[in-house]
């Protein structure tokens, strides 16, 4: 049985709230148990894809506390992966993964693992990681591969950037490749001239995106001058949480839209203002890393068909001090722009069907990156039914409403698949040399105190 897990982006917690443990110590690995217990599934191995955004690198505190020129974005950045040369940036991710460890749902998630290999006999359990773009450095340092290595003891870990998988006929991989903003295929070629002829090459998959810093410097930017330059740790920790969501907003362009819709039932003018110039401060902060004006190089510097760079240094030009309005009319102006001057299209279906083009046996193409979990029909016969699978996030996801507003609920997946030898139980009728899929998305909406 191949189970396919992504977008768990377990963080320290600085800046992002972590998924309650309870979701895979009552949720996901009971069901997974069930799976294995019950003889009708004939299970041959439990094979646990991690596809990516799994330990969350970049929503850390700890950065922002560097002297810039520290940072991985700053300094002097390797030609071939674009990151600061500086020998402390391996050991700074290092020390950020110890902290995400910790965390009780990054512990109980390795502990469950660890219990399942344990307790099953019989049934061999293997792990593939695939690194998404907010664990991107895990590609880069040995270091880190081998930390993860270490948390699974006695079990088969292999780290790679795709799985294509030929007994469950399907191809995995994070999906963060169709996304120009937090994959460097682009910039690696127009910028650091990486001309290499397969879109997917492990070269690309090192290189540092601009989503990263992004991430870091502008949205974990936010309630890091909060807490720090506003002081609000300790004393308005409940309104943090709030601006902590942020992260969890899709589209993500919707985040500002977002955090003004917020502020304004939950903050008075003193407080407004306090977190319009925090984002001030975030967005001056992002424009002037080394990457961000080297990443300006990608598209030419126009407002609706330039690169997000361009976006946002117009967002920081019309953003004026304690006026959400003005904050209001860019974005309006961005997302016209982004409606009309450029053509719609779902890049990550239209991924797939290229991956099923250039697969022709697989029958599943299955991504995460999205946060927003989907099963699409790319095409069907007699014989089979091919289908595009997003896993979706376990953490909460905030959408913005069609009319007014924006709706939140927790949200998991369960993505498992079951090879021809498998789930083929007396009362199954499984069709020979087929395989089998079972894929559940939940949503959750309560509100807690």
């Amino acid at each position: 049985m191949l189970i396919v897990l992504s977008d768990l982006h377990f963080s320290d917690g600085s800046t992002a709230t972590n998924v309650a443990p309870e979701v895979f110590s009552q949720i996901l690995f009971p069901a997974i148990m069930l799976r294995a217990g019950n003889p009708a599934k004939s299970l041959t191995e439990i094979h646990l894809v991690l596809a990516g955004d799994i330990f969350d690198l970049v929503r850390a505190d700890k950065w922002l506390e560097l002297d810039k020129a520290k940072r991985p974005w700053n300094g002097t950045l390797d030609f071939h992966i674009a990151v600061n040369t500086d020998f402390a940036v391996e050991l700074l991710y290092s020390q950020v993964l110890d902290i995400i460890l910790a965390e009780p749902a990054c512990a109980t998630f390795i502990a469950e693992i660890n219990k399942l290999a344990d307790n099953i006999h019989g049934i061999p359990v293997k792990i593939t990681y695939l690194p998404g773009n907010h664990d991107r450095a895990v590609n880069n340092y040995v270091s880190l591969q081998n930390k993860i290595r270490s948390l699974f003891p006695g079990i088969d870990i292999e780290i790679r950037n795709n799985l294509l998988a030929g007994e469950y006929a399907v191809l995995c991989r994070h999906g963060h490749e169709w996304d120009e903003t937090c994959y460097s295929y682009d910039f690696a070629r127009k910028v650091l001239n990486i001309s290499l002829e397969d879109r997917f090459d492990p070269a690309y998959h090192k290189v540092q995106n601009i989503g990263e810093v992004i991430t870091t410097e502008i949205l974990g930017g936010i309630t890091y001058h909060l807490k720090n330059t506003f002081n609000w740790q300790g004393k308005n920790d409940k309104l943090l949480e709030y601006i902590k969501d942020i992260y969890n907003v899709r589209p993500a362009l919707s985040g500002i839209n977002w955090l003004i819709w917020i502020t304004t039932a939950n903050f008075d003018k003193t407080l407004r203002s306090e977190i319009i110039n925090a984002l001030h401060l975030s967005l001056e902060s992002f424009l002037d890393t080394t990457l961000a004006k080297m990443w300006d190089k990608v598209s030419p510097d126009l407002i609706f068909i330039g690169d997000i760079i361009d976006r946002i240094q117009l967002l920081k030009n019309y953003l004026m001090k304690d006026n959400f309005n003005s904050l209001q009319l860019t974005l309006e102006i961005i997302k016209f722009g982004e409606k009309y001057f450029k053509p719609f299209d779902d890049k990550y279906v239209k991924g797939a069907r290229q991956d099923f083009e250039k697969h022709p046996d697989i029958q599943l193409v299955i991504y995460g990156h999205t946060h927003q979990a989907r099963e699409v029909i790319i095409a069907g016969n007699s014989r089979s039914t091919y289908r595009y699978i997003n896993t979706g996030t376990y953490l909460p996801l905030i959408q913005e409403a069609r009319v007014k507003g924006f709706g939140r609920a927790k949200r998991m997946t369960l993505t498992f698949i079951y090879n021809k030898n498998e789930d083929r139980g007396s009362n199954s009728n499984k069709k020979e040399n087929s395989i089998s899929l079972e894929f559940w998305d939940g949503l959750k909406q309560k509100e807690y105190q």
